[in-house]
């Protein structure tokens, strides 16, 4: 009964400031943004979705869009941890209905699919069925890179000098040990992965940050030859910079996936990821150009140490091609693009929401598991 009790409350006291802040919203009467490229509707209603769809939209927002999301009391109502980043919206507008003229329609509605401009959402992100014509939203990195206008500093940080030839970093615990990665993925787990790293990398090389002194250090000019952090010891803004100072960044498998943020925040800086799948980008990263793969442990000490002593014109170039690589395929403007000119012809929009991806990936082997009996 307590527990039940709890979750009335909690649910009662989200309601209302979501409440407050929809009110607050429209009576700001946000501007009509006049010059916007595009107009997009916006008819996608599944709350716990909340932190992709404002990815989703910052991206077009980014892109100089007019976002038209539908008012939809069971969406609006339910938001929780990123509710004031949706309203932060620049081009955002609450409306009953879809405009008349619209560029695009965004919907998880498959009774509306076959309409013109319509794209369905589709969360099955890791299907082994997509069609070419279908589109594959990029990856993103983390929600405040976006809402802190951290993404401006960018073109700042790709001038930083490189102080640090490999670094691998980001939190760690029992949950970043899912056996997930290996059944569903064929990868080696972040926890496996750092265990092996801090048993057989060369200790005289290996800087292991333990303390915020620690990691101040590394943001100077001191140079350094392969530094780990495990626990989160870095602000957002000083994490960038971080991997700014980075020849290249070890990008550890996330919590339900081989994805993470952090991957994508390093390529935007110009970092060269150290990486056990680049078959999972759209399109792939290709080994020694704009990324280092392995596919064992032993392999990643070997890239290591092969990282270690490569060339400083060779790490130059592979750099030059990860900032292409990003700026043509990651880059929120130009990921809006590509799908624009995709239009009519692709249908559905594929949006990586990480575990309940997954979940959507264990059914489908589950459906295909019981067929072949």
């Amino acid at each position: 009964m307590t527990n039940l009790f709890y979750k009335i409350k909690t649910r009662g006291h989200t309601n209302l400031k979501n409440l407050g802040l929809f009110l607050r919203f429209i009576s700001s009467k946000p501007s009509q943004t006049a010059n916007a490229k595009r107009k997009i509707y916006v008819d996608l209603a599944n709350p716990r979705l909340e932190r992709y769809y404002y990815l989703l939209l910052k991206f077009f927002d980014l892109a100089d869009c007019q976002i038209n999301i539908k008012m939809n009391p069971w969406l609006l109502l339910n938001l929780r941890n990123y509710s004031d980043l949706i309203y932060n919206l620049e081009s955002l507008k609450i409306v009953l209905f879809a405009p008349k003229n619209f560029d695009l329609w965004l919907t998880a509605n498959k009774k509306l699919f076959s309409r013109k401009n319509v794209l369905l959402v589709d969360i099955n992100y890791f299907t082994s069925k997509k069609a070419t014509d279908e589109y594959v939203f990029p990856y993103n990195m983390h929600p405040d890179v976006y809402n802190l206008n951290l993404y401006k500093s960018i073109p700042t940080l790709r001038q930083v000098e490189k102080t640090i030839k490999v670094f691998f970093g980001g939190n760690t615990g029992v949950g970043y040990g899912n056996p997930d990665i290996p059944k569903l993925f064929g990868k080696i787990t972040r926890n496996e992965i750092v265990a092996y790293l801090e048993e057989f990398l060369d200790k005289d090389k290996l800087t292991n940050l333990t303390s915020e002194e620690e990691a101040n250090l590394v943001l100077s000019e001191k140079p350094f030859e392969i530094v780990s952090a495990k626990k989160p010891l870095f602000t957002i803004e000083n994490w960038l910079e971080v991997l700014a100072r980075s020849n290249f960044y070890i990008a550890l498998p996330g919590f339900s996936m081989p994805f993470s943020h952090n991957v994508v925040e390093a390529m935007s800086v110009g970092t060269i990821p150290i990486l056990q799948y680049p078959e999972m980008f759209t399109p792939p990263l290709t080994n020694m150009v704009d990324c280092l793969s392995f596919d064992s442990k032993n392999d990643l000490i070997d890239k290591i140490n092969f990282a270690l002593n490569l060339e400083t014109e060779k790490i130059s170039a592979m750099r030059e091609n990860v900032l292409k690589y990003y700026d043509e395929n990651l880059k929120p403007e130009i990921a809006v693009d590509k799908l624009f000119d995709k239009l009519p012809t692709v249908r559905k929009l594929y949006l990586n929401v990480e575990h309940t991806s997954v979940a959507e990936l264990k059914k489908e082997i589950s459906q295909i598991d019981s067929f072949n009996g």
